[in-house]
């Protein structure tokens, strides 16, 4: 007897007539046809099962990444490309209103992600005002648990060493840390 697919056929009472593969249907209707990343039919993978291929390699190299909020790299891609279009726009004769189009959306692809580059730094850094409170705190506990005004003093001077010079002495704020309220200098 001959083997057969066996399929049933879409829209019809008959059966797939084709001979079949290891799996018993023929290459059609046996799952063959690639799944996943390697389909032509693949739209993006977010909610993918699994992921294969080089698909995989970089889902792998994402998550293992130390710093996945440092957006430097994202930044130098989106700059590149849109030097590529300025010079591709500026090498010929008669400059495009889809060039100037895509140039104007790339620049402002770049300026966004600076932003958020420099907004992200500035949500993980103190504020001056929030040192002055951690300062102010420390050298209240300080008082309390160091009576010796010598030992004070030495621990405060080493205190105000660690200030980066960029956060140094200006106009409107001291950079030194005093000895608090009431205690003799």
């Amino acid at each position: 007897m001959k083997r057969i697919c066996g399929a049933k056929l879409r829209g019809k009472k008959k059966h797939c007539q084709k001979p079949p593969m290891a799996n018993g249907r023929c290459r059609l209707h046996g799952g063959a046809t690639p799944n996943g990343p390697e389909s032509k039919n693949f739209r993006h993978g977010k909610y993918a099962a699994a992921f294969k291929g080089t698909l995989a390699e970089k889902f792998n190299k994402s998550v293992k990444d130390k710093k996945p909020m440092d957006l430097q790299a994202e930044l130098a891609v989106l700059r590149t490309l849109n030097e590529q279009l300025i010079e591709t726009a500026s090498a010929r004769k008669k400059i495009r209103i889809t060039d100037l189009a895509n140039i104007a959306t790339m620049t402002s692809a770049v300026i966004n992600a600076a932003a958020k580059i420099a907004k992200m730094r500035n949500d993980e850094n103190m504020t001056m005002a929030e040192i002055r409170f951690v300062q102010t705190r420390m050298i209240q506990i300080m008082e309390k648990y160091v009576p010796d005004p010598d030992r004070r003093r030495a621990y405060l001077e080493e205190l105000s060493g660690l200030v980066s010079p960029r956060h140094a002495a200006s106009e409107d704020e001291p950079a030194d840390l005093s000895l608090g309220a009431g205690t003799p200098g």
